[in-house]
């Protein structure tokens, strides 16, 4: 029975893992499109508010 939960516990600490590892990715995003330019952003057919709107989520969401 042991044998059986380690790799089970295994696999949901890599998924642990990988899910805090892809929020800590978005923050990193986030924080880094804040700092966008606004020409650059026009650029990339970006809005202020679309900025804003995605900035202001909170990590866990898409």
């Amino acid at each position: 029975m042991r044998q059986a939960v380690r790799p089970q516990l295994s696999g949901l600490m890599a998924a642990a893992r990988r899910l805090l590892m892809c929020w800590h990715a978005r923050h990193v995003q986030r924080l880094e499109l804040a700092e966008i330019d606004e020409h650059l952003l026009r650029d990339l057919r970006l809005t202020p508010e679309d900025v804003r709107r995605e900035c202001s989520k909170s990590f866990w969401q898409p």
